[in-house]
Parts: C-alpha cells; structure tokens; sequence
C-alpha cells in the first residue's frame, strides 16, 4: 500500500497533509535554539589543566581574538582530557578563548567569537566563528594546532584568515548553517535555515537517535 493511501484512510487530506508537514518542519528550529543553549550546560566538559594558562599571561596587546583563538585551540589540544567530538572540542575552546582575555584584560574582544551548528549530508557539526579583519571566518577546533612561539602566533594566524576556505569545517564548507550562538554567548537561536532540517523535526529525533547510538556503541 502506497503511503499516499495510508494518508487518505486515516482521514488526512491535502491540507491537512501541508499543515503536519509544515508542522513538522518548524518544530525543528525548536532543537536549534533552545536544545543547543541546554545542551550546552549538561554536556559532558573536557578536563583542561589550568595551569597551564598560567604561562599565556601579558601577551601583546595588538593580539586579535584569532590569535587568542589559535592559542586556546592549542591549549586544548595539548592539555584537555574527556570527550572529543566537535561540540565538545568547540565549547571547550570557547571557554579557554574567554579565559585567556579575562587573563590579559581584552574585554574589548568578548564579544568576538560565537559557536556555529551545522550539518552537511546529514552529518552534524559544530565549529566557532570569529571576528576578524572586519569579516567572519570559520575556526575549526578539531584541526591540529602546531606548537608556536608568541611570537609565530600572528602569522600563523594570518595564513588562517587568508586562506580560511582550506581550514573550514573538516567536511567542507556547512551545506546549511542552523544555529548559531549569540557572540561571546552559548546561548544558541535558530538561523531562517534552521527550517530546511533534512525531514524536519522526524528527521532531527531520528539524527539524535543515531548519535546516541553511536556514542554508546550501540551502532
């Protein structure tokens, strides 16, 4: 039996076809905003040493978020023990980012860097987003940060936000970005896209399924 016939036999027509699709689709910006904010207080952290920050003190004050950017990424690296994945990676890179301002009294750079949720054929993925040079460019916390001196920071620094498209999200560029915090903010809200979720809020809880599947063993 056709899925159109078994629609019909229970009394849905056209319309009201539209509107559970339609339904369905918003429901899935509800994840985008408030499920990510929550998710972001009960995930599991990673374990950084904090000492070792210690030695990041009085860097030079012509440092741009994406210089503090690559040190936290390092940091978090060479130091940080727990789960890996990319909202893990991302969420504990940001934490170090303001950690390290706070640290040498950027204040003027809080508001700088945001967290960006995404998924591309249908794989999810969380990276962060920075200010810099008057633009936004994508910051991918699960790239390999090389050891640097202070003073080899900015340039490698630069090479990022010359040539940002090859250090983009390690699947390429987001087919769809849906969510995105607030800057210096884990508070998340949906983008206009957050709609467009591979089939909708079904889709979402199902894509949630699997991932707790996969973070279990269970697949």
């Amino acid at each position: 039996m056709e899925v159109i016939d078994v629609i019909k036999g229970i009394g849905i027509g056209a319309g009201g076809l539209a509107g559970l699709v339609a339904v369905n689709q918003l429901g899935a910006p509800l994840f985008w905003g408030p499920g990510l904010t929550l998710s972001m207080l009960v995930e599991d952290r990673r374990k950084v040493d904090a000492k070792a920050l210690a030695v990041y003190q009085d860097l030079p004050s012509d440092f741009t978020a994406l210089d503090y950017l690559v040190i936290a990424s390092y940091v978090n690296q060479q130091t940080g023990e727990g789960p890996d994945l990319c909202r893990h990676m991302s969420q504990s890179v940001f934490d170090l980012y303001n950690k390290l301002i706070k640290r040498n009294d950027r204040g003027d750079l809080k508001r700088s860097v945001r967290l960006a949720a995404g998924v591309k054929e249908r794989i999810g993925h969380m990276m962060l987003h920075v200010r810099d040079s008057g633009g936004v460019i994508p910051f991918e916390t699960l790239r390999d940060t090389p050891e640097l001196a202070i003073a080899e920071v900015k340039d490698y620094a630069k090479e990022i936000g010359r040539y940002h498209d090859r250090f983009d999200s390690i699947d390429g560029r987001f087919a769809i970005i849906f969510s995105l915090s607030g800057w210096g903010t884990k508070i998340f809200y949906p983008t206009p896209l957050g709609t467009l979720f591979p089939f909708g809020s079904i889709g979402l809880v199902e894509y949630t399924a699997s991932q707790i599947r996969i973070r279990h063993g269970l697949d």
